[in-house]
């Protein structure tokens, strides 16, 4: 990148409402970009209108949307423009962001879009050895359980092709989604038939947020720990987003060209 004129690095996620989830996995992440890039403004942008407006509701915080974003940058003279989405998967998310930054290309000397985490077949190669040497202190009874967001998108394919990508590592890795598939009685399914019967449960979310605490470990007879328990499947929590994992981070700042 060209570090002689006025520009950015604008790094755009969901978002979350989650004080300690927003510093424990975005706010590190953003740090080492800036230290990285250091000619450079870090900017930040969130995709959900409802977790802004609850940030600006509960903390006063002004956090822009990314189109809010682009616009700022715009009238404070900032001529090029790097977009780091921070998102898992190429979703509809990720689509609505290209068709926001397309609507900006001729407005900046330089505007250009970064990749989700999962998005070429090394991403998912690499995406399997993280996690295989992360969680590498497991019996032959244990397995880990990574639980996505999910879509309606044609990107949910992503979570079946990362699958294959664990199988393939030889890693007792399951990847479920909350919306979508493979849910969680998908999940159980593969785990009685390979007669696995302690698990460690986490999301496999950027931030381990609301719908961590609430679909995936509270005690809700609707959780996944809480379904899990009731199929016989001993449970343990592993609460972290992917962005608290420093090899996780080097994936996404890798991406910025």
């Amino acid at each position: 990148m060209n570090n002689k004129k006025k520009n950015a690095i604008l790094i755009v996620s969901s978002g979350t409402s989650n004080v300690e989830a927003r510093k424990n996995s975005i706010e590190p992440l953003e740090n080492r970009i800036s230290e990285k890039f250091n000619n450079y403004q870090v900017k930040r942008a969130f995709t959900s209108f409802k977790i802004i407006k609850r940030i600006k509701d509960n903390e006063g915080i002004d956090i822009d949307s990314p189109r809010e974003a682009l616009e700022r940058l715009l009238a404070e003279g900032f001529k090029e423009v790097f977009i780091q989405p921070l998102h898992i998967i190429p979703g509809s998310e990720y689509e609505k962001l290209l068709a926001e930054a397309e609507d900006y290309n001729s407005r900046f000397e330089k505007l250009e879009v970064g990749r989700p985490l999962l998005y070429e077949n090394k991403d998912y190669s690499l995406v399997a050895e993280i996690l295989k040497n992360h969680f590498q202190k497991f019996n032959d009874h244990k397995a880990v359980v990574m639980v996505g967001h999910g879509s309606d998108h044609q990107a949910q394919e992503s979570y079946l092709t990362l699958q294959k990508h664990l199988d393939k590592a030889f890693f007792k890795g399951y990847v479920g989604t909350i919306k979508g598939k493979p849910g969680i009685m998908d999940v159980i399914e593969s785990l009685k038939k390979n007669q696995i019967q302690e698990v460690i449960l986490m999301p496999f979310m950027l931030v381990a947020g609301n719908h961590a605490l609430e679909d995936i470990i509270s005690e809700r007879d609707n959780s996944w720990k809480s379904i899990l328990i009731k199929n016989g499947i001993n449970v343990t929590i592993y609460l972290k987003g992917i962005g608290e994992i420093r090899e996780f981070q080097d994936i996404y700042i890798d991406k910025i060209k």
